[in-house]
C-alpha cells in the first residue's frame, strides 16, 4: 500500500506544471485586439536644468529706522498716519516749542547787549579796525570772551538746535510704520515716536540647508511671492548675500534683493522664494513619464502606434521634469498619460492637444 501512495505521488508531481520566473514585461503582455488607449505625449530632451530650491521668508527693509525723540516735550502736530509715504525731509511731526521760543529771545537780547559791549571794549583798541580779519586774533578772542559775546552767539546756537530738534523730519523717502504717538502726547528724551522704512529696494531673508546653500552664488535670479496668494504676481528679485556661517540648526541665512517691489509686498510679510540653479544640460522628461513596476522605474517609449517599455535610471529632479541617466535615448517619444497599466507593445492612440 504504501508503495501505491509513492508512486501516485510521483506521478502527480511529474504531471503538474512548473512555473518559470516572471519577466516583469510579460506581466503585462500585449494585446494586439485590444482599443487603442490615448494617450499624452512628450519628448526626452537634453536641456537646461536648474535645480529648484523654495524657501519661505520674511520681508525686511535694508533701510529702516525708529525715530526717537532727541528731547522731552509736548506732541503739538503728527502730520502722517501709518502706510504714508513720505519724501526725504519732509515734516513727520512737531513738538510744542513756545518756551524754546521764548528762551530764543532772551538769547538774541543777550546777544545784542554782548555785541554793544564789545564794540564799547575796541573803543579802547583803534588797531583793532576789522573785527572779520582779525577774528582769529589771540586778541580778539580775548576781548570776545571778556565782553560776554562768544557766550551768547554759543547760547542763541544751543536754543536754536533745540527748536530745530522739535521738528521730526524724515531722513529718507519711505514708509511709516508703528507710529506711537499722537497729538497732546507726552514725551520723554529717548522715547520711541514713529518707524520708516524704504519701500525700494526691500529685502527678503531665507534660511537653507547647508546642502542647498552651497549651490548657490551672488547675483542668481529669484522668483518671490506672498505666501497664501496661489494668484498673486510673481516678482523677481536676486541673491545679494550668502552668509558664510551655518548656525546650530545646520541652516544658512540667504538674503534676496527685490530692486522693483510691488504694493503687494510689505515689510514682516512672509514670502516664497523659488530658487533656480543652473545646472548644466541633462536628459529630462516630465515626471509623469517615469511610472514604478514591478518595483523599478520604467518609461513607456511611442514607436510605431506602440507603447515600448523601457527600464530607466533617474538622477535629479526640480519638480516639473526628471532626469534619465540611462534606458532611453534623446529625442525620443515618451508616454505621459495613462501609463500606469500599459503594456508593452499595447496599442495607443495620441491624444490631440
Amino acid at each position: 500500500m504504501r508503495f501505491i501512495i509513492v508512486l501516485i505521488g510521483v506521478v502527480l508531481f511529474a504531471c503538474t506544471p512548473h512555473k518559470e520566473e516572471s519577466n516583469p514585461v510579460n506581466d503585462f503582455p500585449s494585446n494586439s485586439n485590444d482599443l487603442a488607449t490615448k494617450v499624452a505625449i512628450d519628448t526626452a530632451d537634453l536641456l537646461d536644468f536648474h535645480y529648484l530650491i523654495n524657501s519661505v521668508g520674511k520681508i525686511q527693509s535694508p533701510s529702516s529706522i525708529v525715530m526717537r525723540c532727541e528731547r522731552g516735550g509736548i506732541v503739538e502736530n503728527v502730520f502722517v498716519e501709518m502706510g504714508d509715504a513720505v519724501s526725504k525731509g519732509q515734516i513727520l511731526l512737531k513738538l510744542n516749542n513756545e518756551n524754546l521760543l521764548l528762551e530764543r529771545e532772551k538769547a538774541e537780547l543777550k546777544l545784542n547787549q554782548a555785541e554793544l559791549e564789545f564794540d564799547n571794549v575796541l573803543l579802547g583798541f583803534p588797531s583793532l579796525t576789522s573785527k572779520q580779519k582779525l577774528k582769529q586774533d589771540s586778541l580778539m578772542v580775548r576781548l570776545r570772551l571778556g565782553s560776554g559775546l562768544r557766550e551768547a552767539e554759543l547760547a542763541l546756537k544751543e536754543i536754536n538746535l533745540k527748536i530745530k530738534d522739535s521738528e521730526i523730519r524724515a531722513p529718507f523717502s519711505g514708509i511709516i510704520y508703528d507710529r506711537k504717538i499722537s497729538n497732546g502726547s507726552y514725551v520723554n528724551s529717548g522715547d520711541e515716536l514713529l518707524s520708516i522704512y524704504q519701500k525700494s529696494p526691500l529685502l527678503l531673508i531665507v534660511t537653507l540647508l547647508e546642502n542647498e546653500a552651497l549651490l548657490l552664488s551672488k547675483g542668481i535670479k529669484v522668483e518671490v511671492k506672498p505666501t497664501g496668494f496661489a494668484h498673486q504676481k510673481v516678482q523677481y528679485g536676486y541673491i545679494n548675500y550668502i552668509n558664510p556661517n551655518v548656525n546650530e540648526k545646520g541652516l544658512v541665512e540667504v538674503g534676496i534683493i527685490l530692486p522693483s517691489p510691488g504694493k503687494e509686498l510689505i515689510l514682516g510679510m512672509n514670502a516664497e522664494a523659488t530658487i533656480k540653479v543652473p545646472n548644466g544640460k541633462r536628459l529630462l522628461v516630465p515626471k509623469n513619464a517615469v511610472v514604478i513596476r514591478s518595483g523599478k522605474e520604467v518609461v513607456f517609449t511611442l514607436e510605431e502606434g506602440l507603447a515600448k517599455w523601457n527600464y530607466v535610471q533617474t538622477g535629479v529632479d526640480n519638480g516639473v521634469k526628471l532626469e534619465i541617466l540611462e534606458g532611453i535615448s534623446p529625442k525620443s517619444v515618451v508616454i505621459t498619460s495613462n501609463n500606469l497599466q500599459l503594456a508593452h507593445d499595447a496599442p495607443v492612440e495620441v491624444e490631440k492637444p
